[in-house]
């Protein structure tokens, strides 16, 4: 704070203003840097939770065109994984199992994965996206009707 000049005290006014500058990057510096790492921790969060979405979508417009329900979890899964990468642990499932597979009905697929957010300051985090999407199974899909004896 600069005060005002009295006579014979210009020189003391200067004095105290030395150093203020760099006092106040000492404490607005640190502030910007955890806000930066905290815009850049969100994206990354933001990111995995719309591409978790995406697949989660994908994968139950998939599943509904299957013939059957083993082929319809084993799809989604498939997709899931393949969207989210290796480096996520995922887990698919469709609700209602394979007596509520039929054309017509409704289709819901949950996705949940597990990553660990590394690279930032600080211990890592482990994350826990969730995602479900539901479609309707499709009537005129084509069916796997079971071969001769069985």
């Amino acid at each position: 704070m600069k005060r005002p000049l009295v006579k014979g005290s210009s020189r003391r006014a200067e004095t105290e203003e030395t150093g203020s500058l760099s006092l106040e990057y000492v404490f607005c510096a640190p502030l910007i840097l955890i806000v930066l790492v905290l815009i850049y921790a969100y994206g990354r969060a933001a990111n995995v939770n719309g591409n978790l979405d995406a697949a989660t979508r994908d994968a139950t417009r998939a599943a509904s065109q299957a013939p059957s329900y083993r082929q319809a979890a084993t799809t989604a899964s498939a997709i899931v994984d393949d969207a989210m990468g290796p480096s996520l642990h995922c887990t698919t499932v469709i609700d209602g199992g394979a007596a509520a597979f039929q054309p017509g009905n409704e289709l819901t697929v949950r996705a949940s994965c597990q990553w660990t957010m590394t690279g930032l300051p600080g211990p890592a985090i482990v994350m826990r996206p969730t995602a479900q999407f539901t479609s309707v199974i499709d009537p005129y899909r084509v069916v796997a009707t079971p071969g001769p004896g069985g």
